[in-house]
């Protein structure tokens, strides 16, 4: 069943808005209980890392992303599907109003993070996406395959002293060449920038000395 385009609106702005704050007062805490040699271990840290995007597994769809984190640099390699959301219409833009857009299996993507200060990090990415286009007037579909890159700023949120489970809120925009389809004899031209506000819950499980 998919969820509609309001009450999905309604449901991730109060969920991020509330996610917002709890890693804030996390974050508040953990500076309060902070290591002093923390930050020089952080420019040699060597860590294993995984994250999930979980709201998307409320959507029908999925996220699971693995990350090696070396020094100031992470490599982070996603696969994700999300059909129980039409994204052309989401919390920034209004989108084409004859059609709907859904993740379709499989979209990948690869980030490579630069950490500027503490877990503060900005990122860049290449994704290969795939997406169903719907004709809203007659159910005709038809998939899309986009090519999208650009950037991003997020930053990690550790809670516990032993810094392995993190909640991880980011804001990315998607940017793509501009291409057309036809869809149930109606044309459709995807948006050339998709911004997304998204918030991870990952997990080091593995620190390299």
């Amino acid at each position: 069943m998919k969820i509609s385009k309001t009450s999905y609106t309604q449901i991730t702005k109060k969920f991020l808005v509330a996610l917002l704050f709890f890693s804030l007062g996390i974050n508040a805490w953990s500076q309060n209980n902070i290591d002093p040699n923390k930050v020089e271990r952080e420019k040699k840290i060597k860590a294993l890392e995984a994250e999930s995007f979980v709201l998307m597994f409320f959507q029908e769809g999925y996220h699971a992303a693995l990350g090696y984190r070396f020094g100031d640099f992470r490599i982070r390699a996603s696969v994700a599907a999300m059909k129980g959301t039409d994204v052309e219409v989401n919390m920034f833009s209004n989108g084409e109003s004859n059609f709907e857009r859904y993740f379709d299996d499989i979209s990948a993507g690869v980030f490579f993070d630069y950490f500027l200060w503490k877990n503060l990090h900005v990122y860049t990415f290449i994704d290969t996406q795939n997406w169903l286009i719907v004709n809203k007037e007659n159910g005709q579909e038809k998939n899309m395959r986009t090519i999208d890159t650009g950037l991003g700023i997020g930053y990690q949120f550790f809670i516990g002293r032993k810094e392995r489970l993190y909640i991880q809120p980011s804001f990315h925009t998607y940017v793509r060449g501009k291409k057309e389809t036809t869809v149930g004899g109606g044309k459709y031209s995807i948006p050339q920038l998709d911004p997304v506000l998204s918030f991870r819950i990952g997990f080091r499980f593995k620190t390299f000395k």
